[in-house]
């Protein structure tokens, strides 16, 4: 990680998930993580895919 830091609403912090990418080995490019755009619509591609598994598992 690179020192950043984040705090918002528990309920709010799915929306957040890109974050934590680079724990998973996932690097982001800084010009997209600053595009409210883009981080609006990848938090409601996370919530689809987490409803999805709900009904989905396998």
């Amino acid at each position: 990680m690179d020192g950043e830091t984040i705090a918002c609403a528990y309920s709010d912090f799915a929306d957040h998930f890109g974050f934590f990418l680079p724990l998973t080995g996932i690097t982001t490019v800084k010009q997209i993580r600053e595009n409210a755009f883009d981080i609006k619509a990848t938090g409601r591609l996370n919530r689809l895919y987490v409803e999805l598994l709900k009904d989905n598992p396998n």
